[in-house]
């Protein structure tokens, strides 16, 4: 969409001038608070019952979704129609898409881990849950990187798998001795995977109990390559920039951090309010040029600018998920309740 934009301060409106549309959107014109950006463009209708658990917009204009029926299902973006309904269930939505459209990783709903083709819903690999069941999946854009964590009554574990390559395996979780008995607490706080699927970011207890620390991980040889330290709160959500240069991490003090990984160099750090409320946000999305950085949280999914953290707007509800289309031109948005466009 093309727009103008004027600000009226003193009246606290922003108005949009619109001179493109995509047939398929609402747009919704009207005050908004100082700060909160320009006016929404949705798309509304559809979606899953149970709230979305995870979007991801691939090349061919499909949009893909995961959600709290067990369901995941394909959209056609150009008019906002479910193409299928994928034919294998998930457990209660944990999945998540390469960005190429692909691939998925999810969990089934006897709680094993698949790594499937979505075109023909074929199984590339199973992997098998802990006692208690699974944190995550994660996967990285190019689909070649997967990862999991198996939680269990003893130890948390980890579990990195590239495609074709060694499966690797990392301890998440720490003991303590409770009148005789070892017992095991924590696991995996935040995790991303870069784009071509080379480096994994986590935050987990048994590299920091505070889970603040954020251990960068080589996925070729499982190796820990650096321990960050720049957070001064425990992570909540990470995401790297599509090229690899950069790393976002959320907070739960309300901070997002923009961290240059040449020099491990924090280019930019904000705070993100909300009606004078601190926002801890859950999920991070960059732009496919990095310019841009989307966060989610129980209010709003919100955009800013990576340069200098200005916001560029919000689109208020529960956000649960985010994925930016290939041409950076929408943000998908997993809700509570629905998938929405927005520009």
């Amino acid at each position: 969409i093309d727009r103008t934009v004027s600000s009226d301060t003193a009246n606290n409106t922003i108005c949009a001038s619109v001179t493109s549309l995509s047939p398929f959107a609402i747009f919704e014109q009207g005050s908004h608070p100082s700060g909160t950006g320009l006016a929404d463009i949705k798309w509304l209708g559809g979606g899953h019952t149970g709230g979305v658990t995870a979007v991801a917009a691939s090349p061919d204009g499909t949009i893909w979704s995961a959600g709290g029926d067990s369901t995941l299902k394909q959209w056609t973006a150009s008019n906002m129609q479910m193409a299928r309904t994928f034919p294998l269930l998930t457990g209660s939505g944990k999945a998540a898409f390469s960005h190429d459209g692909l691939k998925t990783i999810f969990v089934d709903q006897s709680g094993n881990v698949q790594w499937a083709n979505l075109a023909d819903a074929s199984i590339i690999q199973s992997f098998a849950p802990g006692d208690i069941g699974v944190n995550g999946p994660w996967t990285s854009a190019n689909g070649q990187t997967i990862a999991y964590e198996r939680v269990s009554w003893g130890p948390n574990t980890l579990v990195i798998q590239p495609q074709g390559g060694t499966q690797h395996y990392f301890g998440t979780s720490v003991p303590y001795n409770t009148d005789g008995f070892l017992q095991w607490y924590g696991g995996v706080g935040a995790l991303a995977i870069s784009a071509d699927g080379q480096t994994i970011a986590a935050t987990y207890t048994a590299e920091d109990p505070n889970g603040i620390n954020i251990a960068l991980i080589r996925v070729s040889d499982g190796s820990i390559t650096r321990t960050l330290k720049q957070n001064t709160a425990g992570v909540t959500a990470l995401a790297f920039s599509p090229d690899g240069t950069l790393l976002a991490s959320a907070s739960s003090d309300g901070r997002i951090n923009i961290l240059r990984l040449s020099d491990y160099f924090v280019t930019q750090s904000f705070l993100i309010y909300d009606s004078g409320n601190l926002m801890t946000e859950r999920v991070l999305a960059f732009s496919p040029d990095g310019s841009i950085i989307a966060t989610g949280d129980s209010s709003a999914a919100r955009l800013f600018q990576v340069s200098n953290g200005t916001s560029l707007g919000k689109i208020p509800d529960n956000t649960q998920a985010l994925d930016f289309t290939p041409d950076g031109q929408w943000l998908v948005v997993g809700t509570s309740s629905d998938v929405r466009l927005w520009t």
